[in-house]
C-alpha cells in the first residue's frame, strides 16, 4: 500500500478502501424490519450531568406529547424545557469558548477552530469567476493554473548553493527498505504536523 501510493490522497483513499472492506467483512449487521423504527448514531457530546438531565427530561416530555398531541398543558411543559435545554447547552458552550480564549494558548485555539471547520478533509468548494466549482479535477485543475500563474519559467541555470556541511563529509549511497520506512511510519504520532 505505501508503495504503491504516493501521494497523501491516494495513500488515504487506500487506507480507507482497505478498512471499509474489514469493516464490511467482519463487523456484525441487523436488518431493521418493516415498523419503520430506526435508530439514528449521533456524535454525542459530554455534557455535564445538569444538561444531561434537562435533556432527559425534555425527552421525557417529548415522548408524553406524541401520545396526547392534543394536550395543550404537556405541549407548553414540552416547549418550556426545549427552550431551557437549549438555553443550557448555548451557555454551556459559550463557557467553553471563553475557557479557550482566556487560556492564551495559541494551539489549544486552533484545535478548537479546526474541530469546528466543515470541511475536515479535502478541498472544499472553490469560485472560478463566479461558478462553484465542486469536481476534484476542476478544482485541481483551477489550482494548478493559478500556481502556474504566479511561479517563474526555469531558465537552465543551476543555482549556487554554499555547503552546509564540512568538506571531509559526503554521502555515497542511500538505500531505502521498505522494513525500516515501515517501522519509523508506525512511530509517527498521529498528531505530529511538523516534517521529519
Amino acid at each position: 500500500m505505501l508503495m504503491c501510493n504516493l501521494t497523501v490522497d491516494t495513500l488515504w483513499s487506500a487506507f480507507s478502501e482497505t478498512l471499509q472492506t474489514a469493516v464490511d467483512l467482519y463487523v456484525p449487521f441487523y436488518t431493521v424490519g418493516q415498523s419503520g423504527k430506526f435508530v439514528r448514531y449521533v456524535k454525542r457530546h459530554k455534557y455535564p450531568r445538569y444538561i444531561r438531565k434537562a435533556v432527559s427530561r425534555k425527552k421525557c416530555l417529548w415522548q408524553a406529547h406524541r401520545k396526547n398531541p392534543n394536550d395543550t398543558k404537556l405541549r407548553c411543559r414540552y416547549k418550556v424545557a426545549h427552550d431551557e435545554c437549549r438555553k443550557l447547552v448555548r451557555e454551556h458552550i459559550l463557557t467553553k469558548e471563553k475557557e479557550v480564549i482566556d487560556a492564551g494558548n495559541l494551539g489549544k485555539f486552533y484545535r478548537f477552530v479546526n474541530n469546528k471547520m466543515a470541511c475536515k478533509s479535502g478541498v472544499g468548494t472553490l469560485r472560478d469567476n463566479g461558478h462553484k466549482l465542486v469536481n476534484d479535477k476542476q478544482k485541481a485543475d483551477l489550482m494548478n493554473n493559478f500556481f502556474a500563474s504566479v511561479g517563474s519559467d526555469d531558465d537552465g541555470n543551476d543555482i549556487a548553493l554554499d555547503r552546509e556541511v564540512p568538506d571531509n563529509v559526503s554521502l555515497e549511497s542511500v538505500s531505502f527498505q521498505p522494513q525500516v520506512i515501515s517501522r519509523v511510519i508506525r512511530k509517527i504520532k498521529p498528531k505530529m504536523s511538523r516534517s521529519l
